[in-house]
């Protein structure tokens, strides 16, 4: 009888040189912006941070875009970074520009912007931890979907295994906003949810089969057969 296996998925496209580098300079960015507000450089320990009341009292809403960029000390830096820059890799390796950096830009300011809401008014926040929370959340939701190598309870234990140990938070500490992460979580399940079901058909089109023939002997050959870009084209437009 002859089987259809799946090989590779759109997951596991080879890690390229382009992608981390984008990655890289995003980070270098955010330290670089992050060592000028330690040493309050241009005053950026006024100008950056957001508050409820900078935004609509004062209508500067260029703050809810700063504040993902600075970070309180290099302890909180590291922190972020150190899950931020592998769920950033693997995006915009895998999906593109638009899922990393365009997406995880404007889900910060989204993120703030809900969040101080229900903050007191004068109270600063800063930080990527939303963000991280997002391109997290994002990425597991988009994994989910697309191994589809696995069965889905398979899969669905993997993405909620990752999602505990990674994410949940282990104490609770009073300077830390957990609506900031709790946002960040969702938005990045509902925009993965979306984004699979807009983009469906072309992330398909990565798949790649073995055709496994089985003889009399009980000798199995496999053969590997064309991807579906071969034969669906893919448009250029919505992937890296």
């Amino acid at each position: 009888m002859n089987e259809w296996n799946l090989k590779k998925t759109i997951l596991d496209k080879k890690l390229s040189i382009k992608s981390l580098m984008v990655v890289v300079l995003y980070i270098f960015f955010i330290v670089f912006i992050s060592n000028l507000f330690f040493l309050n450089s241009f005053s950026f320990q006024t100008t950056l941070p957001v508050s409820y009341n900078d935004v609509f009292n004062h209508n500067q809403f260029y703050r809810l875009f700063t504040a993902t960029f600075v970070h309180s000390d290099y302890e909180h830096l590291g922190s972020n970074l150190l899950l931020f820059f592998p769920f950033s890799l693997y995006l915009f390796n895998s999906f593109g520009f638009y899922f990393f950096p365009f997406s995880a830009f404007f889900a910060g300011a989204i993120i703030n912007f809900l969040a101080i809401q229900f903050m007191p008014e004068k109270t600063n926040l800063i930080g990527l931890s939303g963000v991280v929370y997002y391109v997290g959340f994002l990425w597991i939701t988009l994994y989910f979907f697309n191994n589809r190598k696995l069965k889905i309870i398979k899969r669905f234990i993997k993405a909620s295994g990752v999602a505990l140990i990674l994410f949940f938070p282990t104490m609770i500490r009073a300077e830390v906003s957990y609506l900031s992460h709790f946002i960040g979580a969702v938005l990045g399940v509902l925009i993965g949810i979306i984004a699979y079901f807009i983009f469906k058909k072309q992330w398909i089109a990565y798949d790649e089969y073995e055709l496994i023939e089985e003889y009399e002997d009980d000798i199995l050959l496999i053969e590997e057969l064309p991807s579906e870009s071969d034969i669906y084209p893919i448009n250029n437009k919505y992937l890296h």
